[in-house]
């Protein structure tokens, strides 16, 4: 693991677009304004679609705690998929 933090790596990759000044100008506003906070980046919309299918493939095919522990989710969360699932469907 890295000891990088995350603005360490926003950072980096913003020089590389848009030149040290840019950069230090970004990071200075971030910590700003979301400096001590904690933050939430969620994950791509399309890799959460991806497992959701996955895991509804696998219902009914084992128990559910098994799907849930296999996928990494929690139960609570598995039937949240199966009932979204059941009401765009319907």
């Amino acid at each position: 693991m890295s000891d990088k933090t995350f603005t360490d790596y926003l950072y980096d990759k913003l020089v590389k677009q848009i030149g040290e000044e840019g950069a230090r100008q970004f990071i200075k506003d971030v910590i700003h304004h979301w400096g001590g906070e904690r933050t939430f980046i969620a994950k791509r919309v399309t890799h959460l679609r991806v497992a959701k299918e996955k895991v509804l493939q696998q219902v009914g095919t084992k128990p559910d705690k098994q799907v849930a522990e296999e996928n990494g989710i929690s139960r609570r969360t598995l039937y949240r998929y199966i009932q979204k699932s059941e009401t765009t469907k319907g």
